[in-house]
């Protein structure tokens, strides 16, 4: 297996980086709802989980951290 050359790993972190805009939206946009809602607690924690994987794939790829 071939590694990825830079302009791929470029690719591949700007997409990951909308995929955890996305599921981190989706953490606070639930937590916020979360007292009128109780059963969202598993949506939470779903994305939560999520967008931590997401983060260090992010990291792996990159070489950097997404709060960098």
């Amino acid at each position: 297996m071939s590694g990825l050359d830079v302009n791929k790993c470029d690719e591949v972190s700007l997409r990951l980086s909308g995929l955890i805009g996305v599921f981190d939206l989706m953490v606070e946009i639930a937590s916020k709802n979360a007292n009128a809602y109780k059963d969202n607690s598993t949506m939470i924690d779903f994305a939560f989980y999520i967008s931590s994987e997401l983060k260090i794939l992010y990291k792996t790829v990159s070489g950097s951290d997404t709060n960098s």
